[in-house]
Parts: C-alpha cells; structure tokens; sequence
C-alpha cells in the first residue's frame, strides 16, 4: 500500500495543489457559512415556540410586535405576544415552568438565558 493519494480526475484539481489565494478564499467562505449557518445569540427558544404556535392556531403568516417577556423567579417565565392577522389583531401567551435542575448564578440573573 503506497502513501501517496490518487492523483485528481483528469481536469479537476487537489485543494492541495491550488494557488495560496484560492485556499484562502475558500478557507474564508468556509467561515462565513459557518458562521452565519450558527444560531448564535438570537431570539429566545421559547418566544419562538410561542410564534410557531400561534401561526399553527391561526393558519396563517402573522406579523409579531415586540414579544413581551416576565420572569417570575421560580414560578416560571411568561411570553405575551401581540399579532396581526390581515386586519384582525390577537393576542397570546405562553406560559413556562420554572426547571427544577440546579441554578448557577447567571440562571438565577437571568432565567430566559437559562
């Protein structure tokens, strides 16, 4: 067994044997959809499950207002939504339990990063 890899199909290329620039733009791209395919820090899961079950209720494509979120310490968090539907406005709200797993000090600061 030889340790040296196949040779490229006939007209394709080895990332290997590219030009520096064309690795360090495909190094580059490769960070960009990585980053941007991240989560990272955006809109709370629970005000999205919130969203999803109202346009689930409602069948439709609604537009949100700002979500109004309450933490009421170990009682749980509360999410009220107010929503348009074509011209009829609504209102939700999703109610959570408080989770009965061991609190650091940034759970007890701010439980909806919990």
């Amino acid at each position: 067994m030889s340790s040296t890899s196949a040779p490229a199909a006939p007209g394709h290329r080895s990332i290997l044997t590219a030009p520096p620039r064309l690795r360090a733009g495909a190094a580059v791209l490769l960070a960009l959809s990585l980053a941007l395919g991240c989560s990272g820090a955006g809109e709370d899961v629970r005000v999205t499950l919130c969203k999803d079950i109202v346009a689930v209720q409602t069948s439709a494509a609604p537009a949100f207002e700002a979500p109004e979120i309450r933490t009421r310490g170990y009682q749980g968090a509360e999410v009220r939504l107010a929503y348009r539907v074509g011209d009829r406005p609504g209102r939700a709200t999703c109610f959570y339990a408080h989770d009965a797993v061991e609190d650091t000090a940034d759970q007890l600061a701010n439980p909806l990063n919990a």
